[in-house]
């Protein structure tokens, strides 16, 4: 524990040191307190569902900082405590580089370091000399304190040794409220240079009755209650001396939850490996969306979970040396991502604009759907859009979506002026079920929310007259999750002065896809990059502007997702090891599949079966009892039958 006095001292060194190791990367403002949030098992269309009214405090984050709501958890695993060592460590769970706590339950006597110590942000921090603290809502977060205590922190060499207990303070308690209560006192007080805090309660809820995103659920409460307490923490913020205009926010979570089950254990459903990220602070691009501000470092992934191979998505991992890029400080030894700070939060050379329905009042959005089937209705206020040709299925009849957002091009706040050069432009919608994707072409006429199939002269068609014949985007083989498509081409055509009409989307084939509509729980969305000082025409006549996508990024947008048969069926190993009689398993498969889980010695021979039978797609785990087995060291192998090939794994296990 640093005592008052000695901080003050070591501040007074820390001044002069931190000029000499601060990075000139620009991606970040310099400031003196961070505050990490985690909300446990939040889902970020939650969030839109809630609207600014009811999560007033969830969206200062998406209007005064830098947000997306599609960052990643880690490739193969969407549970609390392997995310949150993700989080603090800057490692993926698994790999080489990887932390490897794969175990989410109570860590008894076990620490981050059973293969190597794994170092976090609490080491940096508080080895140069700075305060760190840890408040957490579950009590199993003592996994942290356990691994950077006196005993088991590592020496500090850094400068002037600040021992090895490297979290100063350490508080549990499972009622949210008492725990909010506690930090902002101790906040005013301590003013920790590193804070990380941890909101348990909507992953409760979800356990209890599901991830439902209507606003008035459960789930939806306990979100609510979070913003609450949000306001708390803005407000010791914005009033204290020392912390205001001194503090950012870091907000993400640890995974989402699937809305129609109770659990979050699939690491394949976007549902659970979708989730927000958010900076909030002093020199933070205000209402600027992350992927964004960081094209050429980061993509976004649409709606695939890519592995770390290529230009990687925004992870929950990059907390950690985000934080230590604000604080001023090098990185985390051995850590991953963002390793070269280079995520930027900071406003660009361009200009950003996000335009989505109850997103800084905007009102403006308008869509619809016709249907072949019941040509007389109109389906102005319905919170899902549909794209198919062959509703019902038997049928081989059209469903088209209509969608345009008005008043997007202007000289007022949040509007594109007349004649900018786009740099980039993407519609982002929430998918809800995987089907054969459309065209997205220029409408030429207007329409309202009112009108059918009927009033459209049986259906919008592309034929230059209603529509362009030719698509501005296509997407195809559309799955679940937030679908990314480049529309920049549209958005020149109106900005250079076309009438904004809005698109026609218009079906690929059978098997439909669905997505929200704006009165859904995630509305579309736009995201605009331009620059008003260059026109489109002088581009056109005078410049060949660069190349800016890559291969990734294209593939991107046009929804050519890594699929989930791309990532290897897992053999996560078992908790404990080494073990005494009792241990459990771990492995994911990316499909349905059988799986054999057996027992060799060490000179391969057979000994006995852990299972042998079909497994459905997702993480797994399954208890072990080592009856009949002597203390020794032994082989467990996995081999994982799928459609197209036969995967074998097997790790050393000890039993004590």
């Amino acid at each position: 524990m640093i005592t008052f006095t000695n901080r003050l001292i070591l501040l007074g060194l820390f001044c002069l040191s931190k000029n000499l190791i601060a990075q000139t990367n620009p991606n970040a403002t310099r400031i003196d307190h961070v505050l990490h949030i985690s909300v446990d098992g939040l889902r970020p269309d939650i969030i839109t569902s809630l609207g600014a009214q009811n999560a007033p405090n969830f969206f200062r984050f998406r209007t005064e900082g830098a947000w997306t709501d599609n960052a990643r958890t880690d490739v193969l695993n969407t549970s609390t405590i392997p995310g949150h060592s993700s989080h603090i460590t800057g490692r993926p769970v698994f790999g080489d580089n990887g932390h490897g706590f794969w175990w989410n339950s109570d860590p008894g006597p076990f620490t981050l370091h059973t293969k190597g110590y794994k170092a976090s942000v609490f080491d940096v921090v508080h080895d140069y000399g700075l305060s760190t603290a840890l408040y957490a809502g579950k009590s199993k977060f003592v996994l942290f304190e356990n691994s950077y205590n006196a005993q088991s922190g590592a020496t500090d060499i850094t400068g002037m040794d600040n021992g090895k207990d490297k979290i100063d303070t350490y508080v549990y308690d499972g009622n949210m409220e008492v725990l909010a209560t506690t930090f902002i006192e101790d906040y005013k007080v301590k003013q920790y240079d590193y804070a990380f805090f941890h909101f348990r309660n909507p992953d409760g809820q979800g356990h209890s009755t599901g991830w439902k995103l209507d606003n008035t659920t459960e789930y939806a409460e306990k979100v609510k209650e979070i913003d609450v307490l949000l306001a708390s923490f803005f407000k010791v913020i914005e009033t204290t001396p020392g912390l205001a205009g001194n503090t950012a926010i870091i907000l993400t979570a640890d995974h989402g939850g699937e809305e129609d089950k109770k659990n979050h254990g699939n690491v394949f459903d976007p549902d659970n490996y979708t989730i927000p990220f958010y900076v909030w602070g002093p020199g933070v691009a205000r209402g600027a969306d992350l992927y964004a501000l960081n094209n050429s470092v980061r993509r976004n992934p649409g709606t695939a979970q890519p592995t770390d191979d290529g230009l990687l998505p925004i992870r929950y991992g990059e907390v950690a040396n985000l934080a230590l890029n604000l604080l001023g400080l090098p990185s985390i030894p051995g850590s991953v991502y963002n390793a070269d700070q280079s995520l930027k939060i900071t406003s660009p050379d361009t200009d950003i604009v996000v335009i989505q329905e109850g997103l800084n009042n905007y009102s403006s959005t308008k869509d619809t759907y016709i249907r072949r089937q019941k040509s007389d209705h109109n389906y102005g206020r319905q919170r899902l859009l549909l794209v198919d040709d062959a509703d019902p299925w038997w049928s081989g009849r059209d469903n088209q979506t209509l969608l345009r957002f008005d008043q997007i091009i202007g000289t007022q706040f949040g509007q594109i002026p007349s004649g900018s050069f786009i740099e980039n432009a993407t519609l982002q919608v929430r998918v809800i079920n995987k089907g054969k994707g459309g065209s997205f072409h220029r409408m030429l006429q207007f329409w309202d929310e009112n009108v059918t199939w009927d009033s459209m002269r049986r259906g919008v068609s592309a034929n230059d007259l209603e529509a362009k014949a030719l698509a501005d985007a296509q997407v195809s083989d559309v799955n679940k999750g937030i679908l990314t498509i480049d529309v920049t081409k549209s958005i020149q055509a109106w900005a250079d002065g076309e009438v904004n009409y809005g698109w026609a989307v218009l079906p690929n084939g059978g098997n439909g896809w669905d997505f929200y509509s704006s009165e859904g729980f995630m509305p579309p969305k736009l995201v605009i990059i331009y620059d008003e000082k260059r026109s489109s025409i002088y581009i056109a006549n005078n410049e060949k502007p660069a190349e800016k996508k890559n291969t990734v990024e294209i593939a991107a947008q046009n929804n050519e997702i890594i699929s989930n048969q791309s990532i290897k069926p897992l053999l996560w190993g078992n908790f404990p090891n080494p073990f005494k009689q009792t241990t459990t398993f771990a492995f994911s498969i990316a499909e349905s599949q059988k799986v054999n889980l057996s027992i060799y010695d060490m000179q391969g021979r057979f000994l006995k079966t852990i299972i042998d039978e079909k497994r459905e797609v997702g993480s797994h785990m399954v208890p072990f009892e080592a009856t009949n087995l002597t203390k020794g060291i032994y082989i467990v192998k996995m081999i994982a039958t799928g459609s197209k090939e036969t995967v074998e794994q097997s790790m050393k296990i000890v039993l004590e």
